[in-house]
């Protein structure tokens, strides 16, 4: 019952894993969708990250399509937190680590600036040689889908981010 701080860049430094130089693209797609009561303009997106494990080169892609909800309330606050975020290098994503940071927060810099993505359909598929892509090729592509089921702007209570009851911070 003890919550512990963790160094994320220590733990990276742990796998034998190293990330090359992110791509980032995103267009308007014209289709939107209505979510939440908001017309929520569509985008392609697409992400590339290169990657070595151990010896082997491999290469994740990430494609599909994100709908940004661009007015509303809450929509500016989103705006201002996010490039706040992204000027200081923060990232939620696992992959922002090393040379990926730059194209993770370019990647949630890019949704942002539009407003706040309410609904993304993704697919992600590994590319390579080796027994790495190997082992990835049997798990297969994946394809990952976020919508949001509810906005608010609410305030957040303080207690919400309270240690729950009997732990201790370390």
């Amino acid at each position: 019952r003890e919550i512990t701080n963790t160094d994320p860049a220590a733990l990276a430094g742990k796998f034998p894993v190293s990330f090359g130089e992110v791509s980032v693209g995103m267009q308007p797609t014209g289709q939107p969708k209505e979510l939440l009561g908001r017309t929520s303009p569509g985008y392609a997106i697409d992400m590339t990250v290169p990657m070595t494990v151990g010896t082997e080169t491999l290469v994740m892609k990430m494609s599909g399509t994100v709908w940004i909800a661009d007015k509303g309330p809450g929509v500016e606050e989103y705006k201002a937190l996010t490039k706040a975020a992204s000027e200081s290098g923060f990232s939620t994503s696992f992959m922002a680590q090393g040379p990926t940071t730059k194209g993770m927060v370019e990647m949630q810099k890019a949704m942002a600036e539009a407003g706040i993505p309410l609904s993304q359909e993704f697919q992600m598929t590994m590319e390579g040689t080796g027994q790495a892509a190997a082992a990835l090729a049997q798990v297969g592509n994946m394809t990952m889908v976020t919508t949001v089921t509810a906005l608010t702007t609410d305030p957040i209570a303080d207690e919400v981010f309270a240690l729950p009851a009997g732990y201790t911070r370390k």
